[in-house]
């Protein structure tokens, strides 16, 4: 895989589990189950430390994180629906509103794409590659692995699941 690719993967981890995961509603136990609707934002960490059986901590750790990767999958899938429906009105000859292009203005700025105007293919087309969910087993897999099953400093201390500073 490029390493660019893999950055940008990194990347999409990130934005879909980190603001979820800075403020917002507690998480006191690992095993407790989190309703995706009332997630909100995490404050805590579980002590992932506190286990002794592997299995466990793995099956605690992946239980924390399932409804907040699915929750933020959603969010992006959401918005790229919306991008790909503002891509057809465009395509169809229509003029975008105001508040769709503002929308998809904000959109290319979260993605961090330079979009200098509505019909810039380029824009397009990194915005396609970029807009789009994260393997759910592949955010699973990151965050165990770059927070040590949520027992890194980083991870305990920063809510840092994903190895980004």
């Amino acid at each position: 895989m490029k390493q660019s690719r893999l950055i940008w993967i990194q990347l999409a981890i990130v934005a879909a589990a980190s603001t979820l995961l800075f403020g917002g509603c507690s998480q006191d136990s690992a095993t407790a189950s989190v309703n995706v609707e009332q997630i909100g934002l995490v404050r805590t960490l579980p002590d992932f430390t506190s286990y002794r059986d592997v299995k466990e901590k793995k099956k605690a750790f992946f239980n924390f994180l399932r409804p907040i990767i699915e929750n933020e999958n959603s969010k992006v899938r959401a918005q790229r629906q919306q991008m790909l429906q503002i891509r057809e009105h465009l395509d169809s000859g229509k003029f975008l509103s105001v508040n769709d292009t503002a929308w998809l203005q904000a959109l290319a700025t979260e993605y961090n794409v330079e979009l200098p105007n509505v019909n810039d293919e380029v824009a397009w087309k990194l915005l396609r590659r970029r807009v789009d969910t994260v393997p759910f087993r592949l955010a699973l897999a990151q965050a165990a692995n770059e927070s040590s099953w949520g027992t890194s400093r980083f991870a305990r201390e920063g809510f840092n699941l994903f190895g980004q500073w």
